[in-house]
């Protein structure tokens, strides 16, 4: 029973770096839809217009922040389970 728990465990610790990964299309979607100014708005706008460097800007913060909370998660699970251990 408790491999089972062990087991079940593991998909919660991921949750935060999986989440992140679709922040920034739902909220492009969701300003879009609900007329609501912020970031996903600026890049749609930026795309239609042709600015080039706010999209690649945009881009670029969206990946490192994901890069940098995916790191996280992995250190965090290696703490919380200590059978993971990095090399």
């Amino acid at each position: 029973m408790q491999a089972c728990v062990e087991e079940l465990s593991s998909p919660p610790d991921y949750l935060p770096g999986d989440l992140c990964q679709y922040t920034p299309g739902k909220c492009c979607t969701n300003e879009v839809i609900f007329t609501r100014p912020g970031v996903g708005r600026l890049i749609v706008e930026a795309i239609k217009s042709g600015d080039f460097p706010i999209v690649q800007t945009v881009i670029w913060f969206y990946a490192g922040a994901v890069v940098i909370i995916n790191l996280l998660v992995d250190i965090t699970y290696s703490l919380v389970d200590p059978r993971v251990v990095y090399k």
